[in-house]
C-alpha cells in the first residue's frame, strides 16, 4: 500500500514567495496551487519512476461529490518525492465562506490513498491584488460595501461620494440614484437634485428631478416615473413612466405599447438630422403575418395618415415606397369607404407637372376615367430631338375594331376568318369594304357567323380593304356599362374637371367641391413654396 507524507506549500490567489510585501504587488493573480509530498510502498521503500497521479479537492475529509478532480500523467517521482501544480479553479473550490477543503490523492488505478490532508493557505494569501492600495486589479462578480463608497476622495459623505465628474465624451452616463422608502400606495421618494455646470464652473438651470417608484395597494412596485419641475415649483409633472411590463410612456402614465407617446404640441415626436442618415426607421423583422415597419394613422377627416414632405428646390420625393420580393408591391393604397367617391391613392400636380409618373406597364383592372388620351414615342425620323403624339379613338360604346385585307378568289368572293373568341367577346356587328387597285360592286355575303364572314361581288385577285367593329358583351361589359351622360354629385355641382378651359379659377375644381380643407391647405403649401 502507498503511502503519502506531505510537505506542501499553497500559494492561493497569488503567485509569490512568502514573505513578499503585498503593496508592491503587480501582476494579476494566478489561478492555481502548487502541491508536493512524498510517496512510499507498504514496506516504506520510496516510490520511482513516472507516475500518473489524480488530485480531487473536497469540502469534507470523507465522503462527498470532489470539488474539483484533475489526473496529472507521468509525474517524475524521485525518491518518492513529487512536485506538482494544480489549476485552474472555477467556483465554488475556494469561494469565499466555502469552509474547509481536503485533497484526495490518487496513484494510477489503486485506491485513493487516506486519510484526505486538509488544505491551508500561506499568510496573507487569501488577500487579492485588487484591494489594500494596489494598483490595478478588478474585483469579478457583485460587490456590497456597509459603508460609505468614495471615488476620488478620501472622505465620502454618502452613500456614493463622487468628487471629479463622471463623464463619457461630456455626458454622464450609466447612472442610477434611488432612495428608497417604505413601500405604500402611491409615489414613494424624495426628489434629488441636479445641477448642470460646464468646464468654466459657471452654472446653467437647474431643476429638482425624481426617480420614484409607484406601488399599488397592495405594496407591490409595478413601476418607475421620473417627474421634474422648476426649482421651488409644484406640483411635479411626470415627464417618463416606466412600467414594470416594459412599456414606457411619455406624456401618459398608461402606456399601451413600448413607446408610447402622448403629445399636445403640433409635432408629438420629432427627430432632426443634419447629416444624410435615416431619421426614423422602422422595421418589422417577421417573416409572415401582418408585420409593419411604420405605421401612420388618424381619424380626422381632414387628416393624413403619413404624410411626407420633400422640400428641396430640386428633385427629391416626399414618399418614396420600395419593395425586392419578386411579388411584392412598392406603394399601396386603399379606401374602404362604402359611399360617395372614396379614393385609394390621390396624386395632383401643378403646371405642367404629372399627378401620376409610371416607368414601366400600368394595367387597371377597373373602369378607366380621362379627360384625354394620347401614346407619346421619341419621333421615328428624329428620336433624339422630338417626340411624336397621337390621340386616342374614342367612342360612347365599350367597341373593339378589326380590320384587314383579303384577296378575291375566282368566283369574285372571299371568307374572312376572325379569332375563335370573337363572338363570344362581341355583338352588335359593323363592317365596311374598301376595294384597291379597282372597282367592284363589293358586299357582304354572309354576315359573321361561326366567327367568319363572307365576301362576294369582285373578281378573281381583286384585294379588298375590310373593318368590322362589334360592342364588348363580356360579363365585366356587361356590369360596367359606360354612362355616357350622368349627373354630377351634390359636392361636385358648381365645380369643373379642367376650370382653365372655361374660364374658371383653379377654387372651382372637383377637388375642392369634395375636400375644401385639404386644398386649402395645399394651396398654403404652394404659397409657402413660392
Amino acid at each position: 500500500m502507498t503511502r503519502l507524507y506531505v510537505r506542501l506549500w499553497i500559494l492561493w490567489v497569488l503567485g509569490c514567495t512568502i514573505g513578499t510585501p503585498l503593496a508592491v504587488l503587480r501582476a494579476q493573480a494566478p489561478n492555481h496551487i502548487s502541491y508536493a509530498g512524498t510517496l512510499t510502498d507498504p514496506q516504506g521503500e520510496p516510490r520511482e519512476g513516472p507516475l500518473n497521479l489524480t488530485f480531487r479537492i473536497f469540502g469534507a475529509p470523507v465522503g462527498g461529490t470532489p470539488l474539483h478532480a484533475q489526473t496529472i500523467p507521468n509525474v517524475m517521482v524521485r525518491k518518492g518525492q513529487f512536485a506538482v501544480l494544480l489549476g485552474p479553479f472555477t467556483d465554488p473550490v475556494f469561494a469565499q465562506g466555502g469552509g474547509e477543503r481536503f485533497i484526495e490523492v490518487q496513484v494510477g488505478g489503486e485506491a485513493p490513498l487516506v486519510p484526505r490532508p486538509q488544505l491551508s493557505s500561506v499568510p496573507y494569501a487569501q488577500r487579492t491584488g485588487s484591494v489594500d492600495g494596489a494598483q490595478g486589479g478588478a474585483i469579478q462578480g457583485g460587490l456590497s460595501v456597509s459603508g460609505s463608497v468614495g471615488i476620488g476622495t478620501g472622505g465620502p459623505g454618502a452613500s456614493l461620494h463622487v468628487e471629479n465628474p463622471i463623464t463619457y465624451n461630456n455626458h454622464i452616463t450609466n447612472l442610477l440614484l434611488r432612495k428608497t422608502s417604505a413601500t405604500t400606495a402611491g409615489n414613494v421618494g424624495a426628489g434629488i437634485t441636479f445641477q448642470i455646470q460646464n468646464e468654466l464652473g459657471q452654472f446653467g438651470s437647474y431643476n429638482t428631478a425624481g426617480i420614484y417608484n409607484l406601488y399599488d395597494a397592495n405594496g407591490n412596485r409595478h413601476a418607475l416615473a421620473l417627474k421634474a419641475t422648476a426649482s421651488g415649483a409644484s406640483p411635479m409633472n411626470t415627464i417618463a413612466y416606466f412600467r414594470g411590463d416594459g412599456n414606457v410612456g411619455i406624456g401618459t402614465i398608461t402606456p399601451t405599447a413600448r413607446l408610447h407617446v402622448m403629445g399636445s404640441t403640433a409635432n408629438t415626436v420629432y427627430a432632426e438630422s443634419p447629416v444624410a442618415s435615416t431619421v426614423i426607421y422602422g422595421r418589422a423583422a417577421a417573416t409572415s403575418g401582418e408585420a409593419i415597419g411604420v405605421r401612420g394613422d388618424t381619424s380626422s377627416p381632414n387628416g393624413w395618415g403619413v404624410h411626407g414632405v420633400n422640400s428641396a428646390t430640386s428633385g427629391g420625393e416626399g414618399i418614396l415606397g420600395t419593395s425586392y420580393s419578386p411579388n411584392g408591391i412598392g406603394v399601396r393604397g386603399h379606401n374602404f369607404g362604402l359611399t360617395g367617391t372614396p379614393i385609394g391613392i390621390y396624386g395632383s400636380a401643378y403646371g405642367n407637372g404629372y399627378a401620376g409618373y409610371f416607368s414601366n406597364r400600368v394595367q387597371v383592372t377597373g373602369m378607366l376615367s380621362k379627360g384625354g388620351g394620347s401614346f407619346k414615342i421619341d419621333h421615328p425620323l428624329d428620336p433624339a430631338n422630338k417626340y411624336l403624339n397621337h390621340s386616342f379613338v374614342e367612342s360612347p360604346d365599350m367597341m373593339n375594331v378589326y380590320n384587314g385585307n383579303v384577296v378575291l378568289d375566282a368566283g369574285g368572293e372571299a371568307w374572312v376568318q376572325l379569332p375563335d373568341w370573337f363572338e363570344a367577346l362581341n355583338r352588335d356587328f359593323r363592317y365596311q369594304l374598301t376595294c384597291i387597285g379597282g372597282f367592284a360592286p363589293v358586299y357582304i355575303a354572309q354576315k359573321v357567323s361561326g366567327n367568319r364572314f363572307k365576301i362576294a361581288g369582285g373578281q378573281l385577285g381583286l384585294e379588298v380593304s375590310w373593318q368590322v367593329t362589334g360592342i364588348r358583351q363580356d360579363p365585366f361589359a356587361e356590369k360596367h356599362r359606360i354612362r355616357v351622360e350622368e349627373e354630377k354629385l351634390a359636392a361636385e355641382k358648381g365645380f369643373y374637371l379642367h376650370p382653365d378651359v372655361y374660364g374658371q379659377p383653379e377654387t372651382k375644381s372637383v377637388e375642392w367641391g369634395r375636400h375644401p380643407e385639404m386644398m386649402q391647405r395645399l394651396a398654403e403649401q404652394k404659397k409657402q413654396l413660392k
